[in-house]
This record gives C-alpha cells, sequence and structure tokens, in this order.
C-alpha cells in the first residue's frame, strides 16, 4: 500500500512540474497569453495593415470605385 502511494505521489509531482512548464512554455512565446496574463490591453487589439499581401495564388479582379474626386475605394472580387 505504502508503495501505491508513493507511486502516486511521484506521479502527481511529475504532472505538476509538467504543468508548470507548459504553462512557462505557453507564456514565453504565445504573445496573446503573455498579454492577458499582464494586463496588457494594447497588444490585444487589432491592427489592420494597409498593404495587402499574399494575393498571387488566388483569383481575383482588382475593382477601383471612384466615389469623390480624391477618395478611391478597391474592391476585390475572387473568382473560383
Amino acid at each position: 500500500m505504502k508503495k501505491i502511494i508513493k507511486i502516486l505521489g511521484i506521479l502527481i509531482l511529475f504532472l505538476i512540474i509538467l504543468g508548470v512548464a507548459l504553462g512557462f512554455y505557453m507564456y514565453s512565446t504565445n504573445p496573446m497569453i503573455k498579454a492577458v496574463v499582464d494586463n496588457d490591453e494594447s497588444k490585444l487589439f487589432y491592427f489592420p495593415v494597409k498593404e495587402v499581401e499574399g494575393l498571387s495564388e488566388f483569383n481575383y479582379e482588382e475593382i477601383p470605385l471612384n466615389v469623390e474626386d480624391s477618395i478611391t475605394i478597391y474592391a476585390y472580387f475572387f473568382s473560383s
């Protein structure tokens, strides 16, 4: 009986150490988890970029729409 309790104790200790190590790894490698833990709300907002990247593999057509004299909106029509 003592041997089973000792094995269970070692197993529980191993699982706790593994959980702490996994938590530390996730905290140090994932910026979203780090922002939530550190309460850094500036990292949790979405900041879009003005450049459209990576559309070369898609079949699309760019359509410029002139709204006013100096404003142009670009629409993208994707076809399969």
